[in-house]
């Protein structure tokens, strides 16, 4: 189970695919990407290599609420930061 220190959370993530352009899922609410697995793998069989992660606060990332930004922001913030970490340009 990959982790990765983004913004000062921790962030589960894993990848599915080997080959092809880079695509990520992301679901709404406080989702565990769990509940995306069936689309990713869908996904990554089609030719794409696919970053499901949990988001913090969501599955098994962890908590971490910072007061100072809306959580969609600091979604966002940490999606580009774990792009970064994985060299997805």
């Amino acid at each position: 189970m990959p982790t990765a220190l983004i913004n000062g959370a921790e962030i589960y993530y894993e990848i599915l695919g080997y080959r092809g352009p880079w695509v990520t899922t992301i679901l709404g609410g406080r989702r565990p990407s769990t509940e995306a697995k069936t689309l990713a793998r869908a996904i990554a069989s089609r030719g794409y290599r696919v970053i499901n992660h949990d988001r913090r606060n969501c599955g098994r990332s962890s908590l971490d609420f910072d007061t100072r930004k809306s959580e969609e922001d600091l979604w966002a913030s940490d999606l580009r930061a774990l792009l970064d970490e994985l060299n997805v340009a």
